[in-house]
């Protein structure tokens, strides 16, 4: 796969999940089971990252993600993204608070045959726990 093909992927997988949430479609960017290295066990599958989306979509009902930039170079993209929301719902077990957060965010994928098959993900959750008054 191309530099240009993979970085197409990750924007549209970028697209249909958090700005269309439309998880239903997740299954067509993952091959199952992908290393995914912000979890315990370094593994996870599109019915993880669904719940852990429709997570947020629930505390953060205007949950807003915009990718800033997109990188690509050989298998790797990267993409650096603004998080942002109003806390209304739980999340973590935390109540809504009502307030509002805007962190940044960055995401690291390996592609292979037009597949996700691994990922690296930071958020700036201090931050966000701050500006939500949790921390």
């Amino acid at each position: 796969m191309s530099e240009k093909s993979n970085k197409a992927l990750i924007d549209r997988y970028s697209h249909v999940s958090m700005v269309e949430r439309n998880l239903g479609a997740l299954d067509q960017f993952f091959p199952g089971e992908f290393i995914d290295h912000t979890m315990p066990d370094g593994k996870s599958n599109p019915d993880m990252i669904r719940h852990s989306l429709q997570q947020y979509f629930e505390a953060f009902p205007d949950f807003s993600a915009v990718v800033e930039d997109t990188v690509a170079e050989n298998d790797l993209v990267v993409t650096r993204l603004k998080l942002s929301g109003t806390h209304e719902g739980s999340f973590y077990g935390a109540p809504g608070t009502g307030k509002k957060f805007t962190v940044g965010a960055m995401q690291v994928y390996r592609v292979a045959n037009d597949k996700i098959v691994e990922r690296w993900f930071w958020v700036d959750a201090m931050g966000m726990r701050q500006q939500l008054g949790l921390q």
